[in-house]
């Protein structure tokens, strides 16, 4: 059978630590391990994971001095794991039942594959629509994708020691993506289990959901530029697609744009405008679809409205992120592969 070392960088959020750590000791085989990096927490967590260490033997718990960031944390974790396999693990998720047998059972039928990556559920614990469509969304968009993918998902995957590539540990939010793209690019093979399914605790507010869906858009742009993204989009391209994102989007996202656009010409706005709320309603007919079946007709008018408005918020992300991230990568040594930093700054218990 084949053992597992499960990483989790843990920075505060005792409460849904405690979660995350009772699910995996729940599914853990002997030989595996849980390798939980604390992250400079400040909080109870600090007292919890303790704990945790002294009563759950498969327990390991490595502390930072100091708060690095997440892709620091899972680097760390990584550098001390001892089995074959990494699996990946955020501590703000609910691993939900039989993961790790999927994961195990995944490696051991795909000898040849380095990494298999998975997805949010469909399952929510809050009740607000900026959390249920953003979970919903996310849901939607990675149900899109085909077996074979160049991209992660940082709250759940499995990474092969052997073809284990640092996390970039700068730009949080797309560090996944960034990396999925990096090892697909050395020829590593990455797939994707749709059944591989984790609950996330992550409750948006409209500023939340906002600001999020600016920065990771504008994130996304630095990858756009170190992996020429719009090969896949152009037409006439026949370049793989780009991470997750669907052709659909990138489209809808221009006719948002340009929706918006003839706002501004009188004499072509009302059939600028209606074409362009037709062509938007057109570009995103599944989404809304999945949405009317999953979450109710009322739910799925607002949510027409929301994506059109998202969008927006989406594209401006992403063109401030094109001009910001180009600007680096071509004056700059930006876009160079992050590696781990430096031992001496790390403090281990």
């Amino acid at each position: 059978m084949i053992s597992l070392s499960i990483i989790v960088p843990a920075f505060n959020r005792a409460d849904l630590l405690e979660i995350c750590l009772g699910n995996l000791l729940a599914q853990v085989c002997p030989g595996d391990e849980i390798l939980v990096v604390d992250d400079g927490s400040s909080d109870e967590a600090r007292w919890l994971l303790e704990r945790f260490e002294r009563e759950h033997p498969p327990i390991k718990l490595y502390r930072l001095n100091r708060n690095y960031g997440q892709g620091h944390a899972r680097n760390h974790g990584a550098s001390l794991a001892e089995n074959s396999i990494l699996v990946f693990v955020d501590s703000d998720v609910d691993i939900g039942p039989g993961n790790l047998a999927r994961v195990r059972d995944f490696f051991d039928e795909n000898p040849k594959a380095s990494a298999v990556t998975g997805r949010l559920s469909l399952t929510h614990p809050y009740p607000s629509f900026f959390s249920r469509y953003k979970n919903t969304y996310m849901n939607y968009i990675f149900g899109c994708q085909a077996k074979r993918v160049n991209f992660l998902y940082g709250s759940i995957c499995a990474i092969r020691s052997s073809a284990f590539m640092p996390w970039p540990e700068k730009y949080l939010g797309v560090e996944d993506s960034e990396l999925g793209l990096r090892m697909a690019r050395e020829g590593h093979e990455l797939y994707f289990l749709s059944d591989l399914e984790v609950i996330h605790f992550k409750n948006y507010s409209f500023k939340s959901l906002l600001k999020n869906d600016f920065k990771v858009p504008f994130g996304f742009a630095r990858c756009f530029w170190l992996f020429q993204g719009w090969k896949a989009y152009l037409p006439w391209g026949h370049q793989e697609k780009f991470s997750h994102i669907q052709r659909e989007q990138v489209y809808s996202l221009l006719i948002v744009a340009l929706t918006l656009a003839f706002l501004f010409i009188p004499e072509l706005r009302l059939i600028g405008v209606v074409s362009g709320l037709i062509l938007f309603g057109t570009l995103n007919f599944h989404f809304f679809k999945f949405l009317l079946k999953n979450e109710g007709l009322r739910f799925s008018v607002l949510s027409f409205f929301w994506t059109f408005f998202d969008q927006f918020v989406m594209i401006n992300g992403a063109l401030c992120g094109l001009i910001y991230h180009g600007f680096l990568i071509h004056f700059t040594k930006e876009g160079r592969p992050s590696t781990i930093s430096g031992e001496e700054s790390l403090d281990e218990s």
